[in-house]
């Protein structure tokens, strides 16, 4: 029998709540400028993903943004005979027709397609306007678990060796990703950015850094730059 497992990362009491009992609960016991993939990290350390034959990290908040729970993804993806490689949770809102390339064309961050493109050059030589990849966001997805390693090992821990590492690209993360903005909050409406003081402890800016945003935009760029197949469920 096809097996999956899901980390569900919670913060805050409130949250548990939130929580779906198909999930494994995560407490993330530390603010980064990294959110949920400083955990992704930790857990790819773990090797906690070699306990199933599917593998996600998902946040407290992916019931409430997709309106799913564990017992009908389950069934979804029996239905589809997991005939697919990733799944994610976006029905048709694929690029798929549409002028924008991918996730990184898609924003209000102003830094986020110049790092998305140092990086996706330096790591794949690639140019990131020739991806044509399917929209996946908030780290919402589940794997094949030898595809949750690989990414991990290939994409998202050297992105965050860079962004530490490398002097041009650290730079640019750490500039204003005008999260917390008064146009941002007025389009978030249901999300709460963090105020100055509470980004200050985080980022140690009065803002939101772009670490996070560009972050959540990688599995995408990676999963159709190694052809697998994602389906939207």
């Amino acid at each position: 029998m096809t097996s999956f497992r899901v980390r569900q990362i919670w913060y805050a009491p409130v949250q548990i709540g939130e929580l779906d009992s198909d999930f494994i609960p995560y407490k993330n016991s530390i603010a980064t400028p990294y959110f949920e993939n400083y955990i992704i990290r930790e857990l790819y350390y773990q090797q906690d993903y070699k306990q199933s034959d599917y593998y996600g990290v998902f946040s407290w908040k992916f019931n409430r943004k997709h309106l799913k729970q564990g017992a009908s993804i389950s069934r979804s993806m029996e239905m589809d005979n997991y005939n697919h490689d990733v799944y994610s949770f976006f029905g048709n809102k694929q690029f798929k027709g549409s002028s924008k390339a991918n996730t990184f064309y898609d924003t209000h961050h102003p830094y986020l397609l110049e790092i998305g493109s140092k990086l996706i050059k330096t790591l794949f030589n690639e140019d990131i306007s020739r991806i044509q990849a399917d929209r996946i966001y908030y780290n919402h997805w589940l794997a094949k678990s030898s595809l949750f390693e690989n990414y991990c090992k290939e994409m998202l821990l050297p992105v965050m060796d860079l962004m530490d590492n490398d002097k041009e690209i650290k730079e640019l993360c750490d500039k204003d990703a005008k999260y917390n903005s008064k146009e941002q909050r007025q389009h978030l409406k249901l999300n709460r950015p963090m105020d100055e003081a509470q980004c200050m402890k985080v980022f140690g800016y009065p803002y939101y850094d772009h670490r996070a945003f560009v972050l959540e935009r990688l599995p995408s760029i990676y999963f159709a730059l190694k052809g697998h197949k994602v389906k939207h469920i």
